[in-house]
């Protein structure tokens, strides 16, 4: 982990000095490898991160000394985390990079997106995809894009939409869509090819809901297949970035 990786972690700026504090100890302690850190190493990660740093950082660090129980220990010629402490953080950042940034893409959605609906499952794809549900975080992960590609049809490109549908597949189940719960009537699968057909997907945009939604039936029906994190990682932040974000301009 880079010390750029630590400042990707969710809600970072909004963190206060002392838990900044106590997160550049255990980065210089477990990242870089020293046996033990000093308030000029801390002073360091707040520049090398450009974040302004407290007034003065040694009483942060006097405050976990005499706090009970302690946070931190004399140790050598600066200071150790208390192995509480230290573990509680390797839970809290010891996320591989990838998985702190996909975390963070997660975290700072909410805000931007305009359906409470969107914002369940955006809840249940963090809770998986943090509780290391892999599976389950890519198919709520879908579920949110593909929800806000509906959404985004419904309020943007309805008359398009329309005019396109009984073209492409003239033996739907419907072929006027009227309102948001319509689109049901179509699978999943339609919904993309219209959107391309009508000029409301790019060719590379239908080719990644194409893609995912072809990955999402692999981790949802019973396999033997194994997902490992790495492939979570990559199909969250390539569907949010160019399935959601992407429709957000």
């Amino acid at each position: 982990m880079l010390l750029e990786d630590l400042a990707a972690a969710p809600g970072f700026p909004a963190w206060s000095h002392a838990d900044k504090v106590r997160a550049f100890a255990w980065f210089v302690l477990t990242h870089e490898g020293r046996p033990y850190f000093t308030t000029d190493d801390l002073r360091r990660c707040f520049d090398g991160l450009g974040v302004e740093p407290p007034q003065a950082i040694s009483p942060y660090v006097s405050k976990m000394l005499s706090r009970k129980p302690k946070e931190a220990l004399r140790a050598g010629e600066g200071y150790v985390l208390e192995r509480r402490v230290r573990q509680a953080l390797d839970e809290k950042l010891g996320k591989r990079p990838a998985a702190a940034r996909v975390d963070k893409l997660l975290a700072d959605l909410p805000a931007r997106l305009p359906e409470e609906v969107e914002r369940v499952f955006l809840d249940e794809a963090i809770a998986c995809f943090r509780s290391k549900a892999y599976r389950a975080s890519m198919v709520m992960t879908w579920n949110l894009a593909f929800d806000h590609l509906c959404t985004w049809v419904i309020a943007k490109h309805l008359g398009d939409f329309n005019v396109a549908l009984p073209k492409r597949f003239p033996r739907a189940d419907i072929s006027v869509i009227a309102k948001r719960d319509d689109l049901a009537e179509l699978k999943e699968s339609q919904v993309i090819e219209v959107c391309r057909s009508a000029g409301i997907l790019t060719p590379d945009q239908h080719k990644i809901f194409k893609e995912k939604l072809d990955r999402r039936n692999m981790a949802a029906h019973p396999s033997r297949v194994m997902i490992p994190p790495e492939t979570a990682e990559e199909f969250i932040k390539d569907l949010v970035t160019n399935g959601v974000l992407a429709l957000m301009q």
